[in-house]
């Protein structure tokens, strides 16, 4: 089992978190579904929950697909170390390709988790 930490900025707030909270309960369900299976199966969970994303800016990125009914969400997480997950944010998704803009706050959100960390 996988530990999953929720990325925390500066202001206390985790964004994953907050996005949850604004999903319907059908859809909350089964995002918290999904996360389960994160934290069970980590590396080994694929297709068609997991994706990595692509280009080198965003190698160390990955996407948690979630699906119910016509809505469709993505969490974006990145492995901490071999049994440490950080989830970083959400959004639901709204047409076929991916939200660059939530894709490089999830960027930032790493970066920023990263260099915080180190100051420890």
């Amino acid at each position: 089992m996988m530990k999953l930490i929720f990325y925390k900025k500066i202001d206390g707030t985790k964004p994953a978190g907050e996005f949850i909270k604004t999903l319907t309960t059908d859809m909350k369900a089964k995002v918290v579904r999904d996360i389960d299976l994160l934290e069970k199966y980590g590396f080994d969970l694929g297709m068609p929950y997991v994706k990595k994303m692509q280009g080198k800016k965003y190698e160390k990125l990955y996407e948690l697909r979630s699906k119910f009914s016509t809505s469709i969400s993505r969490i974006f997480y990145f492995f901490e170390t071999k049994d440490g997950i950080v989830v970083l944010s959400g959004y639901l998704k709204k047409d076929s390709k991916i939200d660059k803009r939530e894709l490089e706050r999830a960027l930032e959100y790493m970066k920023d988790y990263l260099e915080r960390s180190k100051m420890k």
